[in-house]
């Protein structure tokens, strides 16, 4: 450099300085900006100087700056921007983390709360909100723990275990090792609900040790106690759940289910109540309370008003619980179906429970199904579906089995079926053993095994009991018989206690009321005084009880036959034979019937084989009308010679009979006298023996006496029918007798048919006999018209009739109806 360019530089220094020091006073107090350039580009704009006065850095060649100045500007920015971001992404990472993670535990405890409260749906609204937490966060084990253990306890307590536990499925998965008590709650249900028991017990073991105290795992306890078997363990852990953690509610779920599994109405009542009250309107806890209001398996039925309240109820949570779980769904259908039932709805309820037939739920469907059927269809339809079920059977199927049989009169294999509920422990079999009983004809083990109150269900069985206690005048029993007979006996119980203390005016007043078991007793005891148009109602109520059994479709035939014939009354007769009934009581009870329309062979094969009293005089006097004395005699050795029937009343009045045709007395009166105590049904032949044989000695005013005196005292004991059968004795020998004695006959006509208003065909009849022998034709034919009238079946009347001319042309067609085979005599 020359020392003019040296001089030049050195000169441009000093003003720079000077610059320098000016604009230091000028920037006095302020902010000083700085030169931030970089010392080398200082330096090269330094140089340029020297190189070329007056040149610029700016104007220097690019190539003449370092590659890493160049680098410098290019970056420095977006460096700065980019490193900013980075710091703000970072923190946004975590503190939104810390954001989700509050909000996931918020809506876990969320969910955790709706749980503890055990609504339905809250805990499914929850379901379906933490399904969509656990595909949206599946790294958070805390929620796939919740959603598992949700899905569990939803699957366990509500059912439609594939539709909840399909979602869960990857959350379960997920958790197979997590040992967070949710998690050991969740995979202990899911082992219970695949049937691994063993399995359940082991991880149970390991999370009663890590989680001793938490709520959920000793719900899954008390999930494998059950599922071993053990249902008082089961309880005892729950109601310790609820003494421990009394506003965690799910355990009430558990135990109605134990309940309605133990078919157990108290405790399913008691929780159901605990789970409405502390969880109000809860849809499970309304449902179970409405079942239990409904009658049990042997319960009486409600009042019309009660069934039409429920009904109203059933049919507002249908409504409500449309989008409900399937539990639910089936609960509410089951509950509609058995309204149907209490309503008399049987098809209703045949369908209803034909729809739920695959039970899962512990509701005995099949067993109110088949109730259903044998209201609607017979025992015959019922043992066809119990048939069908096999042999894994509930105790109400094998009770409604061994109900179907007893109500067949099947006794052997309804003995059979007892037998083996006998070997299910702590079942109550005494109903059973006593209908058994009574339909044996068992007097002994019947009163025995008498209920302390019969209801309405039973009155038809009742009514069965007190036709073996009448028949042999067991008064002490009768008596016993109708202090038990309540509520929906008790109008039945009113009238044979009227018609055992002798008050004719109460029990005809009964016997208007509409009760089918008033009805079949009139049917049984005032066949011939009711006419038949009030016979055909009583036959019709009857029929409509789905209570009412075979033998009173014995009497209700008998009632058909009045009005439509023989033929149809003896298709009804068939129809009970053909289902081979073996009771002895009803087989004589058929027997009897098909004598009265004198079909002697059908009545001999009905009784053929039968060990019993009854049986044996019903075939000596059907082989004694087919004029076959030398078997009717045969019948009769046989029954003497049996220590068991020789002293039944019947017998004896067969063996008594005999001897007054040879010419018996005095020992006729002495044999009479010891027996007829207890003659109950027979008491009118054996008096009637007893006072022949007076009159044959002479004694015709003490016979009278005897049988007055008879026809009040056998009231107690026999009932009114047979004191009336006494005083169709007394008009009957009173007229054989003849002269002054037919105004005896008269007057107890009189006082049967005007004083005490019974209409009576036979006294009728004998009224009409007497008002011929005096003259008197035209009453003579108006009392034969009264008694075919009140009894078309009275075929005496219709001879009379016939012989007088007097038959009407309707009277004929009557006659050709009930008496297809009868021919008049010309």
């Amino acid at each position: 450099m020359s020392a003019t360019g040296l001089q030049r530089e050195r000169v441009q220094t000093e003003q720079m300085s000077a610059m320098e020091d000016g604009n230091d006073a000028k920037w006095k107090g302020r902010r000083k900006d700085r030169d931030d350039t970089p010392s080398v580009i200082r330096n090269v704009g330094a140089r340029a100087q020297m190189v070329g006065p007056g040149r610029s850095a700016d104007n220097i060649p690019v190539l003449s700056i370092p590659a890493s100045i160049r680098l410098w500007q290019k970056v420095r920015w977006p460096l700065f921007v980019t490193v900013v971001l980075v710091i703000l992404v970072a923190v946004g990472f975590f503190t939104n983390d810390i954001l989700v993670a509050r909000s996931v535990e918020q809506r876990i405890k969320d969910a955790s709360m709706g749980e503890k409260s055990a609504h339905v749906v809250v805990m499914l609204e929850s379901n379906r909100i933490l399904q969509t937490m656990a595909q949206r966060y599946s790294g958070r084990m805390n929620v796939q723990a919740a959603y598992a253990w949700n899905s569990i306890l939803i699957s366990r307590v509500f059912g439609e275990e594939e539709k909840y536990l399909k979602g869960a499925g990857p959350a379960l998965d997920a958790i197979a090792r997590d040992s967070s008590s949710d998690g050991y709650a969740a995979r202990i249900g899911h082992l219970v609900l695949k049937n691994d028991v063993q399995g359940a017990g082991i991880l149970l073991a390991e999370a009663l040790s890590a989680h001793p105290k938490e709520p959920r795992v000793q719900l899954t306890k008390a999930w494998v106690q059950v599922a071993q078997n053990d249902v008082p363990a089961a309880v005892q852990t729950l109601e310790k759940i609820r003494a421990d953690f009394p506003d965690y509610l799910p355990p009430l779920y558990t135990l109605i289910e134990i309940g309605i599994q133990l078919d157990d109405t108290v405790l399913i009542a008691r929780y159901s109540q605990q789970l409405l009250a502390a969880s109000t309107g809860n849809l499970y806890g309304a449902l179970t309370s409405l079942l239990v209001s409904l009658p049990g398996w042997k319960g009486e039925p409600l009042t019309e008003e009660e069934v039409e309240e429920l009904a109203g109820m059933s049919l507002s949570l249908q409504e409500r619980i449309k989008d409900a779980p399937e539990k639910l769904q089936v609960y509410s259908t089951f509950l509609s179906g058995r309204v149907a039932l209490e309503l008399g709805d049987y098809r209703k309820a045949i369908r209803i429970f034909e729809s739920i037939r695959d039970d899962r739920y512990n509701l005995n469907v099949l067993a109110w199904y088949g109730r259903a059927l044998m209201a609607q269809k017979g025992p015959q339809a019922v043992l066809k579906l119990l048939d069908e079920a096999g042999e894994n059977v509930s105790f109400e199927l094998n009770d409604l089995r061994a109900r179907c049989y007893l109500d067949r009169y099947r006794m052997t294999d309804a003995q059979q079926a007892l037998q083996a509920l006998s070997d299910v422990k702590g079942v109550d079999l005494r109903e059973l053993n006593w209908i058994l009983a009574v339909r044996n004809g068992d007097r002994d083990g019947a009163r025995a095994g008498m209920p302390e109150m019969i209801g309405g269900r039973l009155k038809f069985v009742a009514l069965e009991m007190y036709d073996i206690l009448q028949r042999v005048g067991d008064q002490e029993g009768i008596q016993s018989l109708l202090g038990a007979m309540k509520e929906g006996a008790e109008p039945c119980a009113t009238v044979l206690r009227a018609w055992h203390e002798g008050d004719v005016e109460a029990a005809l007043k009964g016997f208007s009321e509409k009760d089918s078991c008033v009805a079949a007793f009139a049917l049984r005891v005032m066949k011939t005084r009711y006419r038949p148009p009030v016979l055909a109602a009583m036959a019709a109520l009857v029929e409509k009880d789905p209570n009412a059994t075979l033998r009173a479709d014995v009497d209700r035939a008998l009632a058909i036959w009045k009005t439509d014939g023989r033929d149809a009354a003896v298709a009804i007769l068939d129809a009970i034979v053909s289902q081979k009934p073996e009771a002895a009581p009803l087989r004589c009870a058929l027997a009897r019937a098909y004598m009265d329309m004198r079909l002697y062979e059908k009545g001999l094969a009905a009784v053929k084989g039968i060990r019993d009293p009854e049986a044996v005089a019903i075939a000596i006097q059907g082989w004694t009308a087919l004029r076959k004395t030398k078997e009717a005699d045969a019948v009769l050795a046989a029954a003497l010679s049996d220590n068991g029937l020789k002293d039944d009343p019947a017998v004896l009045y067969f063996d008594l009979a005999k001897k007054t045709e040879a010419g018996g007395t005095t020992d006729i009166i002495e044999a009479v006298d010891a027996v007829i105590g207890r003659a109950g049904a027979w008491t009118s032949e054996l008096a009637e023996l007893r006072a022949t044989a007076m009159n044959t000695m002479g004694a015709r005013a003490d016979a009278d006496r005897y049988l007055s005196a008879m026809a009040r005292d056998a009231i107690g004991p026999a009932g009114l029918d047979e004191s009336w059968q006494v005083n169709h004795v007394i008009i009957r020998m009173n007229l054989r007798r003849g002269g002054k004695f037919v105004y005896k006959a008269t007057e107890v006509i009189l006082d049967m048919v005007k004083k005490k208003r019974i209409e009576d065909s036979e006294a009728l009849f004998s009224h009409g006999v007497i008002s011929a022998r005096e003259g008197n034709a035209r009453g003579a034919i108006r009392y034969f018209h009264d008694a075919v009238e009140i009894d078309p079946t009275y075929l005496p009347a219709f001879e009379q009739l016939y012989a007088l001319g007097e038959m009407t042309g309707e009277q004929a067609e009557v006659v050709a109806r009930i008496w297809p085979d009868f021919k008049f005599t010309e």
